[in-house]
Order: C-alpha cells, then sequence, then structure tokens
C-alpha cells in the first residue's frame, strides 16, 4: 500500500510583510502520494477567526498563519487552524463543514479516534473530546490538574466558562500543550515548555521529562507500541524511547544530506527566533511500521527508519525556510486515491 500523507504548512511572517510574500508564501495543506512523489490535491489554507483588535496584536507580536493538526476519518478531513476547525471531503476538493468552541485557541495537533474528534488547544492548556459534527463530549484541563501542578511545581489556573477563548491570545499557558496521542482509553499529550511526554487519562502519569528537550512536539507511540518518538526541535533530532520512557537514540537530521542551511536564523513578529530546520509533524508508514514521516522548513517531508537510525529519503515542497510542515497525517487507510 501507498503511502498518502496529508501535510499542513505554516507561515512565519516578519513584522513589516511585503506583498510579495503574502501572494507566493500562502500556506497549504496537501494530499501527497508519497511513494510516487505525487501531490494529488492541494488547497491554499483559509484564514483563522480574528477580531481587528486580536489580528492588530496578532501582527506585532505572533506573525503566524496557516494550518496546524491534520486528521481524517472515512468520510472527512479535520484541518485545525489557530481557532477553528475546518472540515473537508475526503478528497480535500470541498470544504463541507467548520468547527467552533469557545475554548479553540492555539491549536495544534487533532486526532480521530473511534467516532470522536481529539484537539489540543495549548492557550487553554486542554483537550477537547468532540463528535464529528463538533458537540462537546468532554474535556480534560490541565490547568487545575494537582497531579501536573504539583509534579511541574505550577501556580493552578482556571477557566471561565463565561469567555470566548478564542479571541484572547493574550492569554498565558502553562503546558504549550502541542500534540495528542488516544490508544484504547489511555490519552497521552506533549507537553512543550516542561519537555515531557505524559498521561493525562484515565489516570496521570509522566512518561518522559528531560529539560534538553524543551520546544519538543509530536509526542507519539510508534504503532506496535514499543516505542515514543518524539520531534526535538531545538536540537533538529528525532528522539527515541522505550514504552517506558527510557532514551534509546538520537536521529539527529544534519548528519543527513539534506537541502536545509542549518545556521540560517531569522525573526518573525517582534522577538521570535526561527531558524531552517525547524522540525515539526510525525506520522508513521502503512507499508513499513519502522518508517516515521517527519516535517522540516523549509517546507519538507524526510522518512527516516527510527528503530535503525537510517535516512530513507525526502520529499520538498518549499525553499523558504518562512514556510515550514506543521502537521503530518497518513490517510492511506481512508483514501481511495492511492
Amino acid at each position: 500500500m501507498d503511502d498518502l500523507l496529508l501535510i499542513s504548512e505554516v507561515f512565519r511572517f516578519p513584522r513589516k510583510r511585503y506583498r510579495w510574500q503574502m501572494k507566493f508564501l500562502r500556506p497549504r495543506v496537501y494530499l501527497l502520494n508519497w511513494n510516487k512523489k505525487k501531490i494529488l490535491e492541494n488547497i491554499v489554507t483559509p484564514p483563522a477567526y480574528f477580531d481587528k483588535e486580536e489580528y492588530q496584536f496578532l501582527r506585532l507580536c505572533y506573525h503566524y498563519s496557516g494550518a496546524r493538526g491534520i486528521t481524517s476519518n472515512h468520510k472527512n478531513i479535520f484541518i485545525a487552524l489557530q481557532n477553528t476547525i475546518l472540515v473537508y471531503d475526503i478528497g480535500l476538493r470541498e470544504q463541507v463543514g467548520r468547527i467552533d468552541h469557545p475554548l479553540f485557541n492555539g491549536l495544534h495537533e487533532i486526532q480521530w479516534y473511534k467516532d470522536r474528534l481529539y484537539v489540543t488547544c495549548a492557550v487553554t492548556d486542554s483537550v477537547l473530546v468532540l463528535s464529528g459534527d463538533g458537540r462537546e463530549l468532554d474535556r480534560i484541563c490541565l490547568g487545575n490538574n494537582k497531579f501536573f501542578l504539583d509534579a511541574f511545581d505550577l501556580p493552578s489556573r482556571e477557566l471561565d466558562n463565561r469567555l470566548d477563548y478564542r479571541i484572547m491570545h493574550r492569554a498565558k499557558r502553562l503546558y504549550h500543550m502541542n500534540c495528542v496521542q488516544v490508544i484504547g482509553e489511555d490519552i497521552y499529550v506533549n507537553l512543550n515548555k516542561q519537555g515531557s511526554f505524559v498521561k493525562i487519562f484515565p489516570r496521570e502519569d509522566v512518561l518522559i521529562r528531560d529539560k534538553t528537550i524543551k520546544q519538543s512536539h509530536n509526542g507519539q507511540f510508534s504503532p506496535n507500541g514499543k516505542y515514543i518518538l518524539i520531534n526535538d526541535t531545538g536540537n533538529y533530532a528525532l528522539k527515541v524511547f522505550d514504552a517506558a520512557g527510557k532514551p534509546l537514540r538520537s536521529i539527529d537530521l544534519r548528519d543527513f544530506a539534506l537541502p536545509v542551511n542549518w545556521s540560517k536564523q531569522m525573526v518573525f513578529g517582534e522577538n521570535h527566533d526561527i531558524k531552517a530546520g525547524w522540525l515539526r509533524g510525525l506520522a508513521f508508514s502503512m507499508e513499513n511500521e519502522e518508517i516515521a514521516y517527519v516535517g522540516l522548513s523549509p517546507a519538507m517531508v524526510v522518512a527516516l527508519n527510527y528503530v535503525s537510525g537510517e535516512f530513507i529519503d525526502y520529499y520538498r515542497f518549499r525553499r523558504n525556510p518562512r514556510i515550514t510542515v506543521h502537521g503530518l497525517h497518513n490517510v492511506s487507510k481512508n483514501h481511495d486515491l492511492i
């Protein structure tokens, strides 16, 4: 079976934007046949929802546009933006719906699992559990979870159900929770600020805690459950642990012949540093479960054997390092266009 990948991009633009940047660097979502290196479909990412005041605030300090996490079921593709989720048909040809929620802000990775949509909301320190049409079925808020507050020595944070957090970008997050993975009844998330991979349901546990992997993304178990993989964004490496959280290997992407200027440094917004080789996005091959796909900037997908540490191949979409991959999802089992 060919691997059919959904790939989302984000554009991190400077404080002073030029018209050519907005015209030619518009982030996209791709449907890629990896084996044939053929783009089957692609769309320009629609804008997220901001009111005028908050949009001006984002222009000054954040400067971020594009799609975040991406997932699918047998019928639809779900694309997370900053504060909403777009629903497309499985062929990525037509938008068929949209999901909104007052806690949607700083959306990151999302997962469809057993008729439920699991959504990480980084700004509100929450994981929302939704039906396919957007009804809230459950929520897990870590801001007032005593186990994690004690584990990481953090102050408690209560959410106000009367507020619409979609436009409250000044809200201070505790964890920058940026990935969710559901396996059976267990729910796991990656905590970017703490460099930690934790279980949040049904019984809390800290599986990995490592200060050297702060800024990490995409903590996930491998398909066979034997390994935990984490994108160590700050150190350009894919970190591999055993299922108990013991470090096994670090696959440094700078060791491979990739078209990346690793020394390239830039600024976006007023004071955010970015660099080429920004590592984000993680998916697994349906053909060989030892192969993982990771995303980089300039926007490209790299295939690695995470058991042996071997480099397999890459596919590049862009040359400008301001555009990076954010979400990766293997849609092969839900698709008939392979």
